[in-house]
């Protein structure tokens, strides 16, 4: 059986700002194996704001980008 730990992560991004996930890391006893998941609650800023980063994916977000 695994182990499960939980904790929170605050992000920077540079185009959308800062938020914070829960973040999920489950072990796999007697070995380096872990399965780090990070998530947004249903309806909150975080959960929109990926959503936001979701629709502008790697779109530079400056007022002098004009598209080519």
């Amino acid at each position: 059986m695994g182990v499960h730990e939980s904790d929170t992560k605050t992000v920077r991004h540079p185009d959308v700002g800062t938020f914070t996930f829960d973040c999920y890391v489950l072990v796999a006893p007697g070995s380096d194996l872990r399965i780090v998941a990070y998530t947004a609650a249903p309806g909150s800023d975080a959960a929109d704001l990926l959503r936001l980063l979701n629709v502008i994916g790697t779109q530079a977000m400056t007022e002098d980008s004009t598209p080519g």
